[in-house]
């Protein structure tokens, strides 16, 4: 039992370096994913609430996931123009009112886990996405909201999702539908008690983090700490037979249950993993089977060994840098005009000080997109498709103060 502790607890923190998490993007709702609607909001609205149905999150994985960003799509027939907003509270809620089922009065439709999703005091930048009818529609998703905490846990399986919008003052209208899943009650008034009720929802993309899938490492050290607590060592040495007799005295509705859960998951990831077949002879096999090695060899090596296998298996998360910093909030001083009948650059080289990038973990990472931005000062609709665009990316020592 010694043998199976030894290995459950050795594969156990190697689950850390698999704790990785995804992003899923949902949009509510999800017919409107390619399309822009015929129904637009002009927003400003003092105070604005808005219920979605659960099924719109259909696919989320059991247990929901965590809503780190909201985001709006313009309309087609707005601007492209960028600012920055501040005052603007958004709280969410788990409410158990159906989608038609809104009262007028803000103070009735409240929720249960009810939570501050973005406080009054944090800074946004937003930008409006829109591209005019250049490219096919719909417009990008420009107003978006992110936490600045950790985020909202939302779980369809306890209710439709509720959320409660105060200042909610963007200056350009927003894409909306009508009767699909989601209802709304909004006023001018930010103080007013009540406002007015639509069935009319706006387009939402939420962003969710949700966590990796366990993985059989996971499972396997699982099984095989539950295995080595419940169950005691048989007569028979073999390893594949340790795992037989249930410990004297133990509930036998209990033993049923974690022997049909955990006996063949771990008896087959051993046999499977761990236990020497053919010619393939897995070095952590060799280290469990070899009697020759000492018990602190055995687990030092064990140990290595097991990280070493976890590591392919890591997911990957994604970070956003934005050069400099200082911009993520502000427009620039500068603007550079890059238009067919103005400026086109048939070739450009920039280079960024290694110090823009200190968010970036031990090692690096992989640079998997680049993204510029348009300038507040443009004046007029501009959008358009680009093709026969090469981009290299180097590691330099050059300056960014250097010329030539």
């Amino acid at each position: 039992m010694r043998r199976i502790l030894w290995l459950g607890f050795l594969l156990a923190p190697s689950q850390l370096t698999m704790g990785a998490v995804t992003y899923l993007h949902i949009v509510t709702p999800e017919s409107a994913v390619n399309r822009d609607d015929p129904i637009r909001w002009i927003v400003p609205f003092g105070h604005f609430q808005q219920v979605y149905d659960a099924s719109l999150f259909a696919a989320l994985p059991p247990g929901g996931g965590i809503i780190k960003s909201i985001e709006f799509r313009s309309d087609l027939s707005g601007c492209n123009c960028t600012l920055v907003a501040t005052g603007t509270q958004i709280e969410l809620a788990v409410t158990q009112t159906p989608v038609g089922s809104l009262s007028p009065v803000y103070a009735e439709n409240s929720g249960e886990r009810r939570a501050v999703f973005l406080d009054f005091g944090d800074v946004t930048l937003i930008h409006s996405g829109w591209n005019g009818g250049h490219i096919s529609p719909p417009s990008g998703w420009g107003p978006g909201y992110s936490t600045r905490g950790p985020g909202y846990v939302y779980d369809p399986a306890k209710g439709n999702l509720f959320m409660d919008i105060q200042n909610f003052r963007v200056g350009f209208p927003l894409d909306a539908v009508r009767a699909q899943g989601m209802s709304s009650v909004q006023d001018l008034d930010q103080g007013g008690n009540s406002g007015w009720l639509s069935s009319d929802g706006l387009v939402t993309e939420f962003i969710f983090e949700v966590p990796e899938p366990a993985t059989l490492w996971a499972l396997a050290s699982l099984g095989l700490l539950a295995v080595a607590l419940r169950f005691r060592r048989s007569p028979d040495p073999s390893p594949l037979t340790s795992l037989a007799r249930p410990a004297p005295g133990a509930d036998p509705t209990l033993v049923e249950a974690v022997w049909s859960a955990t006996h063949y998951l771990s008896v087959g990831v051993y046999a499977t993993l761990f236990y020497p077949t053919g010619l393939v002879r897995r070095p952590d096999a060799l280290l469990l089977m070899s009697p020759r090695l000492s018990s602190t060899l055995r687990l030092m090596l064990l140990a290595l060994v097991s990280v070493v296998l976890a590591r392919p298996m890591t997911a990957a998360t994604f970070v956003s840098v934005v050069t400099p910093s200082d911009a993520f909030t502000e427009d620039g001083n500068a603007y550079f005009e890059y238009t067919d009948s103005a400026l086109f650059w048939r070739r450009y080289q920039q280079v960024y000080d290694a110090s823009l990038f200190t968010a970036l973990p031990p090692g690096g990472a992989d640079l998997q997109e680049i993204a510029f931005r348009a300038d507040a000062f443009l004046g007029a609709n501009s959008g358009g498709q680009r093709s026969g665009i090469e981009i290299n990316a180097s590691t330099t020592s050059n300056s960014p103060s250097k010329n030539g």
